[in-house]
């Protein structure tokens, strides 16, 4: 069977299980490959500013073309910004009744956000949610914000104990 068959019959089962749910299927899935930016580093696809704008729209063609408020919201992400993961939960919370979260993967970070607006979150045995983790530049680079408060407290004690 071609890919092409392939993803029409899944259309078709996924339409099915809309349509006997009455519900909307939304998913939000990042590449598990990531992107090379240069010999020496990678980077995932992240949540932010235009997922925003592309929710957003989402969101309003839904409500243009039914009046269903029940969704199953699939999520697999390796994160991103966790003011836009707030906005995108915000805005599904606001659109939705019914919301369950389907993790089959990973949802860190931003990822858990989004998890999080869920009533209901479906997870595998293989399935993880992990913990929110501000990033900030420091020094041209991405640093946990938690990572920067534990090597804080690391040193603070070094240096109480030094006096």
């Amino acid at each position: 069977m071609t890919d092409t068959k392939q993803n029409e019959n899944l259309d078709k089962v996924l339409q099915g299980i809309a349509n006997k749910e009455q519900a909307v299927l939304l998913g939000f899935v990042n590449s598990y490959v990531p992107k090379r930016y240069d010999p020496i580093r990678f980077g995932h696809a992240q949540i932010g500013l235009v997922e925003e704008f592309i929710v957003e729209d989402t969101l309003e063609e839904i409500s243009k073309k039914t009046n269903i408020k029940k969704v199953f919201f699939l999520i697999n992400s390796f994160g991103g910004g966790l003011p836009s993961s707030y906005k995108i939960a915000k805005a599904i919370r606001n659109a939705f009744n019914d919301i369950t979260v389907f993790v089959p993967h990973i949802a860190v970070s931003g990822g858990t956000l989004l998890a999080l607006t869920g009533d209901k979150i479906v997870m595998g045995t293989m399935s993880q949610l992990g913990g929110l983790d501000p990033q900030v530049m420091y020094k041209g680079q991405k640093v946990s914000v938690n990572s920067m408060f534990a090597a804080k407290r690391i040193l603070d004690g070094l240096a109480s104990r030094k006096t």
